[in-house]
Parts: structure tokens; C-alpha cells; sequence
């Protein structure tokens, strides 16, 4: 992810989106709908194409260890599929779709065209983007009354898990293909680091369609990292 397919996989959250995650702002940053819109469309390739391992496709999102930040995520996140689902439902023709389509799906599907080959067409993916909208789960991982330190897997195929402190450490998450992680690096102590890096692991057979969308100080840290473990095995 961080050195050799580093451009591919990892896109940076602006100073300005980390703005209105900190502010009191009701509308979701712009990186988000993209990683969102990026999750649904490459859920709805893989469904097409029949792709079928593994079972569950994921999108992470880890804010912070504090669960305030984490509901507001969930609620933006519920908010923008319900919209979508009904900017989807309008007529073909109607003007405000092909908008929509614009501004959310067109470049959801240039992003994964960049790494994943023979992309079927946009127009030919979209009934399939409803049907995941309609599926997706969302789950608020944490300890408290409102959230969950299981996931019920077998539930369903599509899961978006919004989570802190509990997703630091020896927790798997199923499938996993969009991070969405905007907290910093905290202190940066290299274990702490690598255990909140839920999206390494075995991806090879559906690398193509994960992201990694980080603050900047974060990446760097990663990827210092990454060549700091090489040039000690070397």
C-alpha cells in the first residue's frame, strides 16, 4: 500500500475536510462521499463481474476513540444513502439525476477504473450501486449502550463499520476495501501505529478495488515505516 502501489491505493483527507469533521458542520466532507461512493460502486463491480470471495466487502471508517464523533459519522453516512437511493429512483431523463450521477458515481467509477481493469460501463453498474444502498449495513463499533464489540457477520455482504478504540487492536474486519481514517498519528509510537492499520492482510485477489483515504502526517508515518522495516530485514 505504502511504497510500491503507494499512488494507486492512498488518497489524502484535506486540511479542509478535517476542518468540517472537527466543526459543528451538518454536511458530510466531500472525501467521504467519495470513499463512500467508491465502496458501493466497487461492491457493485465485484456483484456483477460474480466475484464472490470473500463473502463480505467492508468500508472502515475510525475517526477517533471518542464515540461522539462516531455517531455523527453514522449519521451522515445513513443520511447520504438515503439520498442517493433517492436520486437514483428519478426518471432517467430527469436533470437532477444525471447530476447526481455526475457529481457522485462518475468519479467514484474513474477511481476504480485506475486500478481495476475492464471496468464494465457506469450506466450498467448503477441498478446494481441501488441494490447495495439498499443492503448495506451500517454498525457502530464501540462500548457503549448504542454501539456493538461483535459483528454479526452473516448478516449481510455489505457492512460499514464506524469505530475507535476497539478497532485499534486484534480486531478483523471482514473484506475490508475503503478505510476512511482522519484521526492523526497520536504520539506515533510504531506498534501503536501498525495495530490500527486494520486494512493490512491478505488482499491480493481484491486489491484493486481497496483505498486508503488518510490525513498526510499518517501516510508519511506509514510509509517511513514500511522502509524503516526493510532496511532493518536488509
Amino acid at each position: 500500500f505504502f511504497v510500491d502501489h503507494h499512488d494507486d491505493f492512498v488518497r489524502h483527507i484535506s486540511s479542509d475536510d478535517l476542518a468540517v469533521i472537527d466543526s459543528e458542520s451538518d454536511l458530510p466532507p466531500s472525501s467521504l462521499l467519495l470513499a463512500f461512493s467508491t465502496y458501493i460502486l466497487g461492491c457493485a463491480t465485484a456483484r456483477e463481474r460474480g466475484e464472490q470471495n470473500p463473502a463480505q466487502r467492508s468500508m472502515l471508517v475510525h475517526p477517533s476513540q471518542k464515540t461522539l464523533p462516531q455517531a455523527r459519522f453514522v449519521n451522515w453516512l445513513r443520511t447520504t444513502r438515503d439520498h442517493w437511493l433517492q436520486s437514483l429512483a428519478l426518471e432517467p431523463d430527469d436533470p437532477d439525476r444525471q447530476d447526481h450521477i455526475d457529481s457522485v458515481w462518475a468519479p467514484a467509477w474513474a477511481e476504480l477504473e485506475r486500478t481495476v481493469g475492464d471496468l464494465p460501463e457506469l450506466d450498467l453498474l448503477l441498478p446494481r450501486c441501488t441494490r447495495v444502498l439498499k443492503n448495506v449495513i451500517f454498525e457502530e463499533v464501540n462500548a457503549t449502550s448504542s454501539g456493538t464489540s461483535e459483528v454479526p457477520w452473516a448478516k449481510g455482504p455489505y457492512w460499514v463499520l464506524v469505530g475507535g478504540q476497539l478497532l485499534d487492536r486484534g480486531f478483523t474486519v471482514e473484506g475490508l476495501t475503503i478505510t476512511y481514517m482522519p484521526r492523526g498519528m497520536g504520539v506515533g509510537n510504531a506498534d501503536t501505529l501498525q495495530q490500527r492499520a486494520r486494512f493490512f492482510g491478505y488482499k491480493e485477489g481484491y486489491a484493486a478495488y481497496c483505498r486508503l483515504f488518510l490525513d498526510a502526517t499518517v501516510d508519511h508515518a506509514f510509509t517511513s515505516y514500511v522502509r524503516h522495516e526493510e532496511a532493518l530485514r536488509a
